[in-house]
């Protein structure tokens, strides 16, 4: 960790770092600091400091936090890397993705302040921010804007994506290059400018909201191309473990069109991209008592057809997990459950794995003679209802009681 430091000479952090979150506080840095590949954190933070110029090598990934008031001149990113910012008062001035060694399955996401930013390699680029001044698209990349402002994009790379969610906006598009341009609502870019030799394809024109610039009458092009179908018949498998798969079919496709693969949401956020009909999903749906909305947009292969619009919405509920009680009436020691309402199936069992019968809703401990008994119980449900698993661990030695009441 840095704190309170002024460097004039080369920062560098690699292999020989052991902290889960390396951290730069109140620190001024006017010389490069590098952040290695190898490292072995997962995050840095930054609190209130200064830095001249940043470069994120590590191949495996870093988040970058920016806490307080932190000024980075310019970023460098040649790893793979999520900014973040806490505040309005942070602010990036000048980013540089260059991601040559990991072009297949490099991405950047952004929620932050940023004044430039230079796509320089193939990314998947995602912009959650604030305010970016400029961002300059000079390799194929899809970009994708979720919230905040671009004020001015320009495409250099044929056959580039750029994806635009409502309530996000750019405010001047520059096509100096063949590229898809997808938007939902009335939130077209205000000023699109289309180069001469230069087609921007598009599932609807744009409204009276958006000047159009042709630079050239004959060559500058705006198309509206159809979408591809939606996938359809979204549904969730769940294993033993709790490890849930969402699996859907392919739509029905034109005979022109083709299917790249398929970009996952859930709650709106994208889980990732496959070339096949289903995900792992278990990581997004963990947490008990939650409900998510998942859905699918199928990629297109071929520039006659835009992405589809996202799949009809699958809802899904994870279960919240049984809370235990020990009771006592004329037949002896019992467990009473209190269980989610959604629960249509219960099964309890002991520490060898054998199953605890129900008595009018009362699992009775008179049969267990382990001192320390783990009972575990395990709450399922109907179609798009996730399990749940709880575990307490009971004393039956003399008057039984649990010993720990937290479920885990």
């Amino acid at each position: 960790a840095l704190k309170g430091k002024i460097y004039t000479g080369g920062v560098e952090v690699d292999e020989a770092t052991h902290f889960a979150d390396f951290t730069v506080d109140d620190c001024k840095i006017f010389s490069p600091m590098t952040i290695n590949d190898g490292f072995n954190s997962d995050t840095v933070s930054f609190t209130d400091s200064v830095i001249c110029e940043l470069y994120q090598k590590d191949k495996d990934g870093v988040s970058l936090y920016l806490n307080g008031d932190t000024q980075i001149y310019d970023l460098y990113i040649e790893g793979s890397a999520d900014v973040y910012s806490a505040g309005d008062g942070n602010r990036i001035d000048n980013t540089v993705i260059d991601s040559k060694d990991d072009a297949d399955d490099f991405s950047v996401d952004f929620s932050c302040n940023a004044g430039v930013i230079d796509i320089e390699s193939p990314v998947l680029f995602r912009w959650y921010g604030q305010t970016a001044d400029e961002v300059n698209v000079n390799a194929k990349s899809d970009v994708e804007i979720y919230d905040g402002v671009i004020k001015e994009l320009n495409v250099d790379a044929r056959g580039t994506n750029v994806y635009l969610q409502d309530p996000a906006s750019i405010e001047i598009l520059n096509a100096n290059k063949t590229m898809f341009l997808d938007f939902n609502g009335d939130n077209a870019p205000d000023v699109i400018n289309i180069a001469p030799d230069t087609t921007v394809y598009v599932p609807a024109m744009p409204g009276s909201g958006t000047v159009i610039n042709k630079a050239d009458a004959e060559t500058s092009k705006i198309v509206v191309v159809d979408r591809l179908p939606a996938p359809i018949e979204l549904a969730v498998t769940e294993d033993d473990e709790e490890n849930v798969t969402l699996t859907w079919t392919a739509p029905t496709l034109p005979e022109d069109a083709e299917i790249a693969g398929y970009n996952v949401y859930c709650d709106g956020e994208p889980l990732g991209f496959t070339e096949e009909t289903s995900m792992d999903i278990t990581e997004a749906v963990a947490e008990y008592g939650s409900t998510h909305e998942l859905t699918v947009v199928a990629v297109t292969d071929n520039e006659f057809y835009m992405d589809s619009n996202p799949s009809a919405a699958l809802t899904v509920y994870r279960l919240t997990q049984a809370e235990f009680s020990v009771k006592k009436d004329d037949t002896g020691y019992y467990l009473l459950l209190n269980t989610d309402a959604q629960a249509t199936a219960i099964k309890v069992t002991d520490g060898t794995g054998e199953e605890i019968a129900a008595n009018d809703g009362k699992y009775y401990l008179t049969d267990l003679e382990l001192i320390d008994c783990d009972i575990t119980a395990k709450l399922t449900g109907g179609a798009n209802v996730l399990s749940s698993t709880s575990q307490v661990t009971v004393d039956t030695l003399s008057t039984p009681s649990i010993l720990n009441p937290q479920v885990v």
